[in-house]
């Protein structure tokens, strides 16, 4: 398992220095796929 912090740009970049690859489409399209087949909470 490993944990990067998305929320701060340097994590992502980070990663992209380790690796060589940079994650941000593919963050950017989970991200994106998460909130289009989320269940809206109930107002109140």
């Amino acid at each position: 398992m490993f944990e990067a912090n998305i929320a701060n740009p340097g994590g992502l970049a980070t990663l992209e220095a380790l690796t060589g690859i940079d994650p941000a489409p593919r963050v950017v399209e989970a991200v994106t796929d998460l909130r289009a087949t989320a269940t809206p909470r109930p107002r109140g």
